[in-house]
């Protein structure tokens, strides 16, 4: 520990305190106190580099208050010797006065600045929870499901070409598997759901893989909303034991839907935190641009 003359950055106990009650807001085992000691040195590194452009904009605008009396005395001086130069003298001193004006404004700005400095600290530490907060949220509802997500491929891959020649040599299929290939199909786009369409669909050549390498972030909330009511109202023909009394290859692909289902419905509540986030972040930088734009010096 250095004494108060060693501290580089201003703040006292309430800064300390602050630290350490951001530290203990983090989950146990995702903190090291090498990450903590980091971010201190970080704050520090930020706080000093800001603390040197607002002492260097500082030092300029004094001199430049230096030079503005100076020039207020050089005019007085000629205003005495050369009275037919009035005019001009009288227009140099609106000069002076105005930049002097515009001097004493950006000297008020750079003492203003320390309390920009610190909102954008507070912004950033509320940015920081809101992002754990967000972390937390989206690995605790990935982590249920991509296990199912990958449970549901791996039976899909393991489904036999016999089993899906099968189905489409069918006349009139079971219910059962006729709304499990409905919601396949809206998954994948195609709203054409007749009989003849699903047997189109699985007579393509490579279906399975198509149906295995489907990525979610396609489903659209319309395409969505319609799955969810399909389940919803034939809740019977998507549970596992009646799907596999109605065809070998009619379960893994129900069990395919209902994951696909739920990450998609993930991926929804996922967006507007992201939106939330970008807000945030555009709020930091254009903090940042404010507080280190330099002052206009004429």
């Amino acid at each position: 520990e250095g004494s108060e003359e060693e501290r580089p950055v201003t703040g006292g106990d309430d800064l300390l305190q602050a630290f350490l009650q951001m530290y203990d807001r983090c989950p146990p085992g995702t903190a090291t106190p090498r990450t903590f000691i980091a971010f201190v040195q970080t704050y520090q590194k930020v706080y000093r580099e800001k603390k040197q452009k607002i002492s260097e904009r500082f030092n300029r605008l004094q001199a430049g208050v230096s030079k503005l009396t100076e020039a207020k005395e050089l005019v007085a001086k000629l205003r005495s010797k050369a009275a037919k130069k009035s005019k001009l003298l009288a227009e140099k001193q609106a000069e002076a006065d105005k930049a002097l004006s515009a001097i004493t404004t950006s000297m008020t700005a750079a003492t203003d600045q320390k309390g920009d400095m610190e909102s954008l600290k507070s912004a950033t530490e509320k940015e920081n929870v809101l992002i754990e907060q967000q972390k937390k949220v989206i690995e605790a509802q990935l982590a249920e499901v991509e296990p199912l997500i990958q449970e549901a491929r791996e039976a899909v891959g393991a489904i036999k070409s016999e089993s899906l020649t099968e189905i489409r040599s069918l006349r009139a299929p079971p219910e059962a598997i006729r709304d499990i290939l409905q919601a396949v199909l809206l998954f994948m786009g195609i709203m054409d759901t007749s009989w003849e369409a699903m047997r189109k669909f699985l007579a393509k050549s490579g279906v399975k893989d198509e149906i295995i390498n489907f990525d979610a972030h396609r489903v659209t909330p319309d395409i969505r909303k319609k799955v969810e009511v399909l389940l919803k109202q034939k809740e019977a023909s998507f549970d596992p034991k009646n799907a596999k009394r109605a065809s070998v290859a009619a379960a893994p692909l129900a069990s395919w839907v209902t994951a696909n289902l739920k990450y998609a419905a993930i991926l929804e509540k996922i967006a507007p935190l992201e939106g939330e986030k970008d807000k945030l972040l555009k709020f930091v930088v254009s903090a940042v641009h404010v507080t280190t734009s330099p002052a206009i010096i004429d």
